[in-house]
Formats: C-alpha cells, sequence, structure tokens
C-alpha cells in the first residue's frame, strides 16, 4: 500500500473540503507565511526558486578555486567577474560604449530597424519577441509566436491612465539618471515626459499594446482555427 503524504495537520478545519476546498487545504499555509517585504507575491515556487539560486552560487563559489583550464574554472572565472564590483565601476560604461556609439550615429527609421534587429540577435530584448513554444490551444504541435516588448514600465496602462501618473514622473527621473551615467549631457531632456524625440519613444509603444481584458488567446485561436477550416473547404471544393 502506497504511503500517505497528505498531512492532516497542514489541512484547515475551519473550512469542509465541499464548501471551499481551496481554503481547506490552503488557508493555513496562507495564515502561517508572512509574505517578505522585498516582494509582492510569495508561494512555494518562489521557496523552491530561492533554494535553486542559493545551490548556483554555492556551487559557482566552488569552481572559484578549480584547476585552471577546467570547465568548472572558467565558470568560477565569470562568476568572480561578475561579482567584483571595484572593476566593473572602474570601468564604467567602456564596455558598452561602442553600441551607445552606434545609437547616437542613428539617422533614420531603417538605420533604427537594423540596429534592434542585429542587437535581437545578439540576444538583447527589442521591440518584439520572436520566440517557438507549444501550442496554447494544441499542446501536440509547436507554433511560432511573436510579442510585443521593449516596454519598461509593467503594462500598457501606465503609459495612459492617470492612476499612474506619479509612476511616470517617478519613472522619468530614472531614466534621466540612467542616462545622465551613461555620459549623456543632455539626459534630463532625452527623459520621458518632455515631448522630445526620445522622451515619448515609450508612449506609443506602449499605446500600441493590447489591454489586459483584450489579451485572451482563446479568440485569437478561434479565428485562426476557423481560418483554416475556411481554407481547407475551399481546398475540399477545387479537388
Amino acid at each position: 500500500m502506497a504511503p500517505d503524504h497528505l498531512d492532516d495537520a497542514e489541512l484547515d478545519p475551519r473550512h469542509r473540503p465541499q464548501d471551499d476546498l481551496f481554503a481547506h487545504v490552503n488557508q493555513r499555509w496562507i495564515d502561517e507565511t508572512p509574505i517578505p517585504s522585498d516582494r509582492a507575491a510569495y508561494g512555494t515556487f518562489y521557496q523552491l526558486a530561492d533554494e535553486a539560486e542559493r545551490a548556483s552560487r554555492a556551487l559557482l563559489e566552488s569552481c572559484v578555486s578549480a584547476d585552471p583550464g577546467t570547465l568548472e574554472r572558467q565558470l568560477g572565472d565569470l562568476y568572480g567577474a561578475f561579482m567584483d564590483e571595484a572593476a566593473i565601476d572602474a570601468l564604467g560604461v567602456t564596455p558598452v560604449a561602442p553600441r551607445l556609439a552606434a545609437v547616437a550615429a542613428l539617422r533614420s527609421m531603417t538605420e533604427w530597424g537594423a540596429l534592434v534587429g542585429s542587437l535581437t540577435r545578439e540576444g538583447l530584448a527589442g521591440v518584439v519577441s520572436l520566440f517557438v513554444d507549444t501550442d496554447p490551444g494544441d499542446p501536440e504541435r509547436y507554433r511560432v509566436f511573436l510579442e510585443q516588448g521593449g516596454l519598461s514600465l509593467p503594462d500598457e496602462s501606465y503609459y495612459r491612465e492617470e492612476r499612474f501618473a506619479a509612476v511616470r514622473e517617478a519613472f522619468a527621473e530614472h531614466v534621466a539618471r540612467v542616462l545622465a551615467l551613461a555620459g549623456l549631457d543632455d539626459a534630463v531632456a532625452r527623459a520621458p515626459g518632455d515631448g522630445t524625440r526620445d522622451g515619448d519613444c515609450g508612449r506609443p509603444l506602449g499605446r500600441g499594446g493590447l489591454a489586459r481584458r483584450e489579451r485572451d488567446l482563446q479568440p485569437a485561436r478561434d479565428r485562426r482555427r476557423g481560418g483554416r477550416q475556411r481554407g481547407a473547404a475551399r481546398l475540399a471544393r477545387r479537388a
């Protein structure tokens, strides 16, 4: 007989399972597990992620003293360079200077598109994201997905709704600081919200995104499925 892995002590007897199964199973854990002050949410998957990060850190730290030339030592050297804040501060923006110069040299949307495409091929996030994943409507096959990217704020509503005005102001200050660190003299003028060519670049991208209520994939899948069915019917008539 298989062992019983369900701990009755974890269940909440205040809620009968036939009335509220979620509360019966989870409410005691919810009541007894505070959300850490640096997080907006918490749960077992967050705990697993934290444990995985601690294990990865221990593994990388053990690689720092590995024999030279080994794969382990290569990982250790990479980790050491990543953690060397003094060296990073000394370098400043030098490592990204060629890319900043490429951006400063742009003179047309065609050049901008070419640069975005080249950076995307290097793995940097761009205006759109292209990837392959399983079809949400048919797990037996894969589909190519094209998604909007390039937004700095969490959602398109942050760029237009009045309730997020304070967030936009704080974001403009943040961008100005980042641009100043990049060595741009006109960092404040380039920050969002001033109406310059750089300042409003995020707004049209945000306005072009779908609102949350419009992101249901089912209608889109139904439209694609209907199109495939109509196409198959046309082919059948021509046969």
